[in-house]
Formats: structure tokens, sequence, C-alpha cells
């Protein structure tokens, strides 16, 4: 079952698939729900979601438009744990203690080097 975004969060745990429709945008609290909830999900290939949604959905761009990637989605619907294992996997890595974590080791290197370590990804 493909569903768009609403308003209940309820439905992330009944929902396959997360269509997030937007342009212009840099990154969307939408997509974060939806890999939060471990959904495979399909949003723009803007800003710093392609980095977020990585394997665990599908990116549509001018080049592989919203409709195509809805078809891929239903293709690959026995796939769906797999991509539900990325989705997971990307919602640990982006919570916001690992962020915190990252934030204090460049801290940390800023206060004894003088300059930031890049983190590891």
């Amino acid at each position: 079952r493909l569903d768009t975004f609403g308003n209940e969060i309820e439905t992330f745990d009944n929902t396959d698939i997360t269509i997030c429709p937007s342009e212009g945008i840099l990154t969307s609290g939408s997509v974060w729900l939806s890999l939060t909830f471990h959904t495979p999900t399909i949003a723009p290939r803007e800003g710093c979601i392609p980095e977020h949604v990585g394997d665990a959905g599908w990116l549509y761009d001018a080049n592989f438009p919203l409709k195509a990637c809805i078809a891929e989605a239903r293709r690959h619907s026995d796939s769906l744990p797999i991509f539900r294992d990325a989705a997971a996997r990307s919602s640990r890595a982006g919570n916001p203690d690992e962020i915190s974590k990252q934030l204090l080791r460049i801290y940390e290197d800023v206060m004894n080097k003088g300059r930031p370590a890049i983190p590891a990804s």
C-alpha cells in the first residue's frame, strides 16, 4: 500500500512506503519521521535529503520523476524488509544523540588543536 503523508502519526505504523512530494527544500521533517518509523521513503533529490534517505527509499528529480519512483517502489515491494532495515540504520545515524556527539568531538578538537577534525561517516 502506498500512502501520502497525512496528519496522523499513527499512519506510519501501517504504511509500507511514505511519499514526500516537495520542491525547493533542503530537508524534510516528513522524511525524518518516515525514517524514524523505519518506513521506506520516496523523496526529492534536494538538499540533504539524499544523504538521509540513502538506501532506504527512492529519490526523484527531473531525470527520474516522482511517478517513476512510485513505479520503481511497486516493483520492489517484495524487498520492503531490506528497505525498512536501511531506514532503521539511517534513522539511528541521524538521531540527535549521535549528532550531538559528533558536534562535541568537533568542539573538543577546536579547543585542543585549534581546528576541527572531520567527523567519520
